[in-house]
């Protein structure tokens, strides 16, 4: 049962007085979600914000206890967390500005960034519902986003048609303009996509195709509960699981007729050790990516993580005979591309050999950790060429769904020429546990 707003209210006072300041924040973001109308949090989370040195931040939560019954002290506290990223934050604040005054587009907007970053695109779609089609274009394109994103895409192509038709009028083209311009496209492709699959799954594979265009080889499966639709949560790397997602990529690549010449690896040394490993497997040169040669023919380019091609902006562009490749992807990290190809998401990923990981001694019954490998990145490379992968089934009824739409992948036929950038917003339910 949960907690009464008193009870919340308590709890973080004790941290409070106990000079657990961040702790006392922790427990309060817990109330607000709860009662966004108690005003003993507000003061709380300002004498706490003070003590911390964030004087801004105390400011919009006195600012709101000085007018709590006008909308914008809340729309500027949920704008701030949206700015900063913490959007299960946000949403209590932009939920109390939304109830004030519920025909705002600003706030419904702000609003429905919040729901689709913590996946409700459905509440989002409602508040959005309210305010579209009064010829605010990023208003009306994001509720044809929601639309496509759950199932109902009836109006978006009338959307696309008549906004390219505004956008693409002769004259002068600001930045903004382009902007959207490259959203209507992207929106474009998603609906392409919808139509490809039909009664997608409460499934990654399924909805992360229809987004992005996108592939991924290894999914969290448990029978007997559904945690994130195929995403995996906290995940201590093993060679094993690496070597047999590699090998499901060589298999995906050759399936798909994407067979590399060169293969190309992100800086930083998982990914290195990936390229390395990669290099062995596949019989091919391999080097570390820069932006001279992000452009290579007939390549496969690289990386441990996705957040580590943030500073490659060349792969933006996609080329058909060129496949992006991440082994780990943290679906709550936005990042620069989503990448053709992904191992696996997780939200907190550690590599084998960064140490970390957890090591059970059946003798003993002992649980330690792992130390980091100070090997080189060519010898631990050597190594995972040479483990055998992990068996998991699968994978064939994953591959030949993405053989019945590899022309629609990117780097396929019909795929776009651009790699968009990821957002952690996705149709498919997950927790934040971090």
């Amino acid at each position: 049962m949960a907690n009464s707003s008193a009870e919340n209210y308590q709890n973080a006072l004790k941290n409070f007085e106990a000079g657990e300041y961040q702790e006392c924040l922790r427990t309060l973001s817990n109330g607000f979600a709860a009662d966004s109308t108690y005003l003993p949090f507000y003061e709380l989370a300002a004498a706490s914000l003070n003590k911390l040195g964030g004087t801004h931040e105390a400011g919009l939560f006195r600012n709101a206890i000085d007018n709590f019954e006008d909308f914008e002290p809340f729309f500027k506290l949920g704008y701030h967390f949206i700015e900063v990223r913490h959007f299960p934050l946000a949403v209590p604040f932009l939920e109390r500005a939304h109830k004030l005054q519920p025909e705002n587009a600003n706030i419904a907007y702000e609003l429905s960034l919040g729901y689709t970053a913590t996946f409700r695109f459905e509440n989002a779609l409602e508040v959005l519902s309210k305010v579209a089609g009064t010829g605010d274009f990023w208003v009306d394109w994001r509720f044809e986003f929601c639309k496509v994103l759950t199932g109902f895409p009836e109006t978006a192509e009338e959307f696309i048609t008549m906004a390219r038709q505004v956008l693409n009028a002769p004259g002068p083209v600001s930045r903004e303009m382009e902007v959207a311009r490259e959203k209507v496209d992207e929106l474009a492709e998603m609906l392409l996509r919808s139509n490809l699959v039909e009664n997608p799954q409460n499934h990654i594979r399924d909805w992360h195709f229809i987004q992005y265009g996108g592939a991924i080889l290894d999914y969290f499966s448990d029978p007997e509960q559904y945690v994130a639709g195929g995403r995996y949560v906290a995940l201590y790397g093993q060679m094993s699981q690496i070597r047999m997602v590699l090998d499901r990529l060589a298999r995906f690549l050759e399936a798909t007729q994407r067979q590399p010449l060169q293969i190309f690896y992100a800086p930083g040394r998982s990914s290195e050790i990936l390229g390395k490993g990669l290099s062995i497997l596949l019989g091919l040169p391999v080097r570390e990516l820069n932006e001279n040669l992000a452009s290579a023919p007939q390549s496969l380019v690289v990386a441990g993580s996705t957040a580590d091609f943030n500073e490659s902006p060349a792969l933006l562009k996609v080329r058909p005979d060129q496949t992006v490749f991440s082994l780990n992807h943290c679906w709550l990290e936005n990042t620069m591309l989503s990448p053709d190809v992904m191992g696996f998401m997780s939200q907190v990923y550690t590599f084998p050999w960064d140490g970390g990981g957890l090591r059970f001694d059946p003798d003993t019954q002992d649980i330690t950790r792992t130390e980091a490998d100070e090997r080189s990145a060519d010898e631990i490379a050597a190594e995972l060429a040479a483990t055998s992968p992990d068996e998991k089934e699968g994978f064939e009824e994953t591959l030949d769904f993405y053989l019945n739409r590899q022309r629609w992948i990117k780097g396929g036929q019909e795929g776009g020429t651009v790699r968009f950038m990821f957002m952690q917003d996705s149709p498919v339910p997950g927790s934040y546990f971090h």
